[in-house]
């Protein structure tokens, strides 16, 4: 839900300029580029597509394995829409870890 990036963006931390650059705004489109400057993230709103990482970078070939080899167990998973009935605040440690610091119901 949209409203969920922009209701709640005043209560993120400000983009540092070590994480826009890390980014690679250059080779971002210009409207990708636009949500990094404004909301911090490039793939928000009407460009967000649900998305976990599953590995590190890979080369092509390994990343083509791991998507062989998920894609029957998570074919069900996914052939229809899942219902967003919560949303997480996390908090990210001095290690690059993200910790859960509340499960917030979501309603209406």
């Amino acid at each position: 839900e949209s409203s969920l990036v922009t209701r709640l963006d005043e209560f993120r931390a400000p983009l540092t300029p070590q994480e826009y650059e890390r980014r690679r705004p250059d080779a971002l489109p210009d409207q990708a580029r636009r949500h990094l400057e404004h909301w911090g993230y490039p793939f928000v709103l009407e460009l967000f597509h649900y998305h976990l990482t599953l590995s590190g970078p890979l080369p092509p070939a390994r990343a083509e394995a791991l998507r062989d080899a998920l894609a029957s167990g998570l074919a069900p998973l996914i052939a229809e829409p899942m219902p967003v009935t919560s949303a997480a605040l996390m908090g990210e440690d001095e290690d690059g870890f993200f910790h859960l610091i509340e499960d917030m119901p979501l309603r209406g």
